[in-house]
């Protein structure tokens, strides 16, 4: 089992810097004002509120590269990584994606990640570089 460097007993030091030495950039949007380009979305809610439905379909037309609801904007096909820690790949998200219309050689999903703590997020980085 891989362990993080924290259960390792390494001391990491952690960077503080004040705001002022923080040059601000402006967010990429990759769709405005929902999900930014680039960087982790995470969507909560309760069970049974279309949560997967939503995101699989968001998915799907990412991966044709078709314009996402209330936009114009055509996108160039992208790989999309769906983690969840509710759904098995083989009877709800590959079903809904499929139903959706997405295209399954850019959508990655794994089988058995029930957590992404406290291993699983080194272990979902470490799979983020292998699809490089």
């Amino acid at each position: 089992m891989m362990q993080t460097e924290n259960e390792m007993n390494v001391n990491v030091p952690l960077e503080v810097v004040k705001a002022s030495e923080i040059e601000p950039k402006e967010v990429k949007w990759l769709w405005y004002p929902y999900i930014p380009f680039g960087k982790v979305t995470l969507l909560q809610g309760d069970p049974g509120d279309g949560k997967s439905k939503l995101m699989l379909s968001v998915a799907a037309l990412l991966s044709k590269g078709e314009a996402l609801p209330f936009t114009n904007e055509e996108v160039e096909p992208m790989t999309i990584i769906y983690q969840t820690t509710e759904d098995d790949a083989d009877d709800t998200v590959v079903p809904r994606f499929n139903s959706a219309g997405g295209n399954g050689e850019i959508l990655s999903s794994s089988r058995k990640m029930k957590s992404l703590y406290p291993l699983g997020i080194t272990v979902l980085l470490k799979s983020i570089e292998n699809l490089s």
